[in-house]
C-alpha cells in the first residue's frame, strides 16, 4: 500500500513539473496546502485556520464506548524581510473533549463520563527563499519548533484528565492526516526544511509540496513512544480549478516516520477543498480523510477525521 501511494505522488510531482513546461505561471495569488492556507505576501500577511475533527469507538473488550473531538486553532503571520527573503511565524492550540459512556454487564451503556482540555502545540518560526522561476512559484525554507506542546505525567497518565490530554494529541495530530507532525510531538524539538512548487495552467493550479523533518527528544515522552531522534518525511500534490475568485480542487499526501520503517506509520491520506478571494481577503475549506492505517479509515468505527476552514489577508 505505502508503495503505491508512493508511487502516486511521485506521478503526481512529474504532472507538475510537465505540466509547468507546458505553460508559463501567472501571478501567484495565495496556495491552500495541507491544514493551512498562506499566501506569498507583498509585504506581510496573516491567517488562522478553524478545525474540528475526532474519533470514535465502541470497545466491548474493555467495557466502553469512547468518543473524542477537538477543537483546532491555528494562527500565524508570514513577513517579507527583503526580496526574496521572507520569515513565517506559526502556532496552533486546541481544545479536546472526551466523552468515555461504560457499558453495563447487561450490555446496555451506563452513565457517561466527560472531561476537556486545553492543549497548545509546538510553535514554528521559519525563513523561505521566495523564487519566480517563471514555471511558476518556488518556496524553500528552513524552520525550527519550540518544545511547548503539552504533555501529561505518569500519575496523570492514569487519570480522565490525563486521558483526555492523551486522546486529543492523538486527535490533532492525526486528524489532518498527520501533517506537519512537528506541531503536535510533546517533549520534541524539530528541524524542518519545507519546500512548495506552483504553477498556474490558465484555469488549473497545480501544486506539489513536502518537507523533511528531523524530531529531537528534550524530556520523557509520557503520550507516545517514540526514539530519540525522528526522521519525517512528507510529500503532497493537488490540483484545483481557477473560476474567477473561487478554486475548487482536491488533494493527495501521504507522511512517513522514516526511523520506524519496521512498523506502519505511514499515513496517506487527502479529500477535497475550496478557496475564496476577495480582494486581499481569502477564505477556504478543506475536508481530510485518512485512507489507511495507522489511523484508520475516516468515518468508519475508529477512525480519525477532520474539517479545516482557514482565512487571513496578504498586503
Amino acid at each position: 500500500m505505502n508503495r503505491t501511494c508512493s508511487s502516486i505522488l511521485l506521478g503526481t510531482f512529474l504532472v507538475a513539473a510537465v505540466a509547468a513546461v507546458a505553460a508559463p505561471a501567472r501571478a501567484q495569488e495565495g496556495i491552500v496546502y495541507g491544514n493551512y492556507d498562506q499566501t506569498y505576501p507583498d509585504y506581510f500577511s496573516f491567517y488562522g485556520t478553524v478545525g474540528i475533527g475526532g474519533t470514535g469507538t465502541k470497545d466491548v473488550a474493555n467495557g466502553v464506548d469512547l468518543s473524542v473531538t477537538d477543537v483546532v486553532f491555528g494562527l500565524g503571520g508570514r513577513s517579507l524581510v527583503f526580496d526574496p527573503i521572507a520569515i513565517s511565524v506559526d502556532w496552533a492550540f486546541a481544545s479536546a473533549s472526551l466523552s468515555a459512556e461504560p457499558l453495563t454487564s447487561l450490555g446496555f451503556f451506563g452513565n457517561s463520563v466527560s472531561e476537556s482540555a486545553f492543549l497548545v502545540g509546538n510553535p514554528m518560526i521559519a525563513g523561505h527563499f521566495l523564487l519566480d522561476v517563471g514555471l511558476g512559484a518556488l518556496d524553500i525554507g528552513f524552520g525550527f519548533t519550540l518544545p511547548f506542546a503539552s504533555d501529561v505525567t505518569v500519575a496523570e497518565a492514569a487519570t480522565l484528565a490525563g486521558g483526555t490530554k492523551i486522546y486529543g494529541l492523538a486527535v490533532a495530530y492525526a486528524m489532518g492526516g498527520a501533517w506537519n507532525p512537528w506541531t503536535w510531538l510533546p517533549s520534541q524539538m524539530s528541524l524542518v526544511v519545507p519546500a512548495r512548487f506552483t504553477t498556474d495552467l490558465e484555469i488549473v493550479r497545480v501544486t506539489a509540496d513536502g518537507a523533511l523533518a528531523v524530531s529531537i527528544e528534550t524530556g520523557d515522552v509520557v503520550s507516545a513512544v517514540r526514539d530519540d531522534v525522528e526522521l519525517f518525511l512528507q510529500l503532497g500534490g493537488q490540483a484545483g480549478l481557477v473560476l474567477g475568485p473561487a478554486e475548487l480542487g482536491a488533494r493527495l499526501q501521504f507522511v512517513s516516520v522514516l526511523t520506524q520503517l519496521d512498523v506502519d506509520v505511514t499515513q496517506v491520506s487527502g479529500g477535497p477543498y475550496a478557496r475564496f478571494t476577495i480582494g486581499p481577503a481569502f477564505l477556504s475549506a478543506y475536508l481530510n480523510m485518512n485512507f489507511d492505517d495507522p489511523y484508520g479509515v475516516s468515518f468508519d468505527d475508529g477512525g480519525f477525521w477532520g474539517v479545516m476552514v482557514s482565512g487571513g489577508a496578504s498586503f
